[in-house]
């Protein structure tokens, strides 16, 4: 059942591919980009059009059962069981995928090294802020650095 304001590509006949994807809106396409055409289909045929809930209900779907109280092995701390998580949900992750899902849970894989980008970011984090704690300072600074090296890494 299509109706005239449905984009075209979301029709149940439209072709898949690259021209499937095109004539997608944008913020759809990246939806697209980053979990692949099926789910997007299938959220938006049951009736999700916002970007924004596709994505939060792919990523819970990917993530798995991760509610209080299952069972992990002796020794994993929280961090592995999120990612253990993230990954036992997903098929065969892309990387997109992976990156998308772990940005969704607030976290990214950046390098050790920190490039120019984030020293950058770094130094110029607190310009014109009035004095902070040292606390406040290293955290503001540390997280510039880490969105800089994410945003350099994974969104060219």
């Amino acid at each position: 059942m299509s109706t005239s304001r449905e984009p075209a590509a979301l029709r149940d006949e439209a072709p898949g591919g690259c021209e499937w994807v095109d004539a997608l809106p944008r913020e759809l396409r990246g939806v697209v980009h980053d979990y692949g055409e099926s789910p997007v289909r299938l959220l938006y045929r049951s009736g999700i059009r916002s970007a924004a809930q596709m994505r939060q209900i792919i990523v819970q779907i990917r993530v798995g059962s991760s509610e209080n109280g299952n069972k992990r092995p002796k020794g994993t701390n929280r961090m592995e069981g999120l990612i253990d998580d993230l990954i036992g949900g997903m098929a065969r992750p892309t990387t997109r995928e992976l990156v998308a899902a772990l940005r969704h849970l607030g976290l990214t894989v950046v390098p050790v090294e920190p490039t120019d980008d984030a020293l950058l970011a770094s130094m110029t984090a607190i310009d014109g802020m009035p004095p902070l704690t040292k606390e406040k300072k290293h955290r503001l600074r540390l997280r510039a650095a880490l969105r800089a090296m994410d945003a350099g890494i994974w969104d060219r």
